[in-house]
């Protein structure tokens, strides 16, 4: 669910991208393809190839005002336990257009499902005395750059300004994910 995060199990960097990489590959072996390129489609795989992989998950899309009315604000709420993302519309749209802050809410709604579909109902609201690696937001936010942005594909980039055309994200969203590549040594001195 987007907004309020829970305390769920402890997830590092590498646990996260390690499962935005098998996923990588489920798409691949999903779409038929051999080759994993940097853009992530993230629009075809919640539309037609995670349902094949998935038994049961729904990709809902709402309009705004339907939005507003049950989740305030919220651009997407996600159910993990259901296989459940409900988006709106616009941020819906928004992605099929390449939008890359729109591409990440989708990803990251995604990262609820592939990393927290097991916890169940017993959930504690993460208060600022849980670890960050230990709360759902944070996990779900990991899960979008380093699915967006594979670090098998960074290569491809001589600096940060180079993120956001190649994987569909904003700037904001390559800075932040240049910055735990950085952090994890596969970039230095901000360069590859």
């Amino acid at each position: 669910m987007s907004g309020q995060s829970f305390e769920v199990p402890p997830l590092s960097r590498d646990r996260i991208r390690s499962a935005a990489r098998q996923l990588r590959n489920i798409r691949c072996a999903l779409a038929g393809s051999d080759a994993d390129e940097p853009y992530f489609p993230i629009i075809e795989f919640l539309d037609v190839e995670l349902p094949k992989h998935l038994d049961g998950f729904v990709l809902e899309i709402w309009d705004i005002d339907s939005m507003r009315r049950e989740y305030g604000e919220a651009h997407a709420m996600t159910y993990p336990e259901d296989q459940l993302i409900q988006v709106r519309d616009d941020i819906y749209e928004g992605a099929a257009a390449g939008q890359g802050r729109d591409r990440s809410t989708l990803a990251h709604e995604l990262g609820h499902v592939v990393l927290h579909n097991k916890q169940g109902l017993a959930r504690r609201i993460a208060d600022a005395s849980v670890p960050t690696y230990r709360q759902s937001e944070w996990q779900a936010k990991a899960f979008a750059g380093e699915l967006l942005v594979s670090a098998d594909h960074i290569y491809r980039c001589s600096s940060v300004l180079d993120v956001p055309d190649m994987f569909g994200v904003s700037f904001d969203a390559a800075e932040v994910q240049w910055s735990a590549f950085m952090k994890a040594g596969l970039i230095r001195n901000g360069r590859l």
